[in-house]
Order: structure tokens, then sequence, then C-alpha cells
């Protein structure tokens, strides 16, 4: 079977066997830098639910103990959420993004959450990873791992299995009007760019069918810094 009849076969699928995409950072754009130690934040709402979930998507950057104020872009539309510039030892960076409570997602057919994220031309340490919902009756999970290194081009699929959340019992998967993602980062060596691509739910029947359709997407887009990259699962 050829990669585009796997592909239109997958996303004509029913909806309990295709992945659901939660954000690909295809509408919503906004574009800052931070120099020196501070913060930005936007809002953005009216999103196409097909690209954003939710509809409405907050983020903020925070960067601090940036040494000599290096400028630190950052820069979300064209399927990416990205910081870059950031290039000396010692900066660090936490972006934090939630989308939120215009509708309620049903999210109880899906048993992983997958994020892709990317690094460029230099290395990168992540310290966490970290990934919550809450439901429409106010409980509230989550998930974190710790990061790693990301050496140039990495491009990597974090998988979050839905049974290793932890939070309020009772939590309602069929009603989620909230999801936050945060990354915790260390700049390393250079004038390094990383930056979140996806984040979709996959179910389990056909989980690693769905990752690789949905790879095969993410990959028509993929910033020029990410082209040749590889996928690992840490």
């Amino acid at each position: 079977m050829s990669r585009a009849a796997l592909l239109a076969g997958c996303l004509l699928a029913p909806s309990a066997h295709a992945f659901l995409m939660l954000e690909d950072f295809t509408t919503g754009e906004y574009s800052t830098v931070v120099t020196g130690n501070g913060n930005a934040s936007y809002v953005r709402a009216g999103l196409d639910r097909a690209h954003s979930a939710w509809g409405t998507r907050q983020a903020t950057l925070s960067v601090f103990g940036n040494p000599g104020g290096v400028p630190v872009s950052w820069d979300v539309g064209g399927g990416r959420d990205q910081v870059s510039g950031s290039g000396r030892y010692g900066t660090f960076e936490v972006t934090e993004l939630g989308w939120e409570r215009n509708t309620e997602v049903d999210l109880s057919f899906f048993t992983d959450i997958f994020v892709d994220l990317y690094s460029n031309p230099k290395n990168r340490i992540a310290n966490t990873w970290s990934i919550g919902f809450l439901d429409a009756n106010g409980k509230g999970v989550n998930n974190s791992l710790p990061g790693g290194r990301l050496l140039g081009e990495d491009l990597i699929g974090i998988r979050f299995r839905r049974f290793e959340f932890t939070g309020d019992a009772g939590f309602d998967w069929t009603r989620v009007v909230y999801m936050s993602w945060i990354q915790d980062w260390d700049a390393d060596r250079g004038s390094p760019t990383h930056g979140t691509s996806a984040i979709y739910a996959v179910p389990e029947p056909t989980t690693l069918l769905g990752v690789a359709v949905a790879s095969l997407l993410f990959a028509k887009r993929r910033l020029a810094t990410a082209k040749g990259a590889t996928r690992r699962d840490p």
C-alpha cells in the first residue's frame, strides 16, 4: 500500500480509530523578542478547532538567568512554537501554554498523548516536560517526564501514557475543557533553536499506525531547521 493510500485510509477511518489533533500551531500566529530577563504572553481566541482542539490558546515565555542579556526570539505559527537565540550557558527558559474552556473535548478513546519536539543546530537540555488536563467538573490530572539533551536536528516524539496521569480521582476524560503544556529548558552552547510542532492524541488500537501517519503529515510542513531529523521515543 502506498503512503498516500495509508494516509487517506487513516484520515477516513472512524474517529475511535484515528489520531486527534490537539494543536499543530498553524493558526494563532505570534512573534516577539525578550531581551535579557523577562516574560512575554499572548492569547489567541477563535482558532480553527481542526488545528487547535479547544479554540483558545494562551501562552507565556519566561526567560531568566540570562548572562549578557541575549535576545530570545519567540515565534508561533506555520506549524511551530519556536524559541531561538538564547545562546549562552546559564540561560533558562520556561514556556507554558494552555488551551481552554470554549468547548469540551472527549479524550476517553485515546490512550496516548504525543508531543513532537525539535532542536537545531546545537545542544539543548530540557529539564522537564509536563502536560495536564482539567475536566468540566474542575478536576485535574498531570503527567511529567524528565527531559534530556537534544542534539542538533533531533526530532523527538514524547509519549505520555494516559494511565500514568495522576491527580483527582474520577477525572472525566469525556469532558476535557483545558490542556496545559510546559517546557523547562536550559540553554547550552551555540545559538540554538527549539520548538514544539504538534500535540495529538492516539488511540491504543492504532497507536503505531496513527503515529506513523501523523509523522507523515507533519513532515511536510517542518521548518527547514528540522529537515533531515530522525524520530526517536525517549
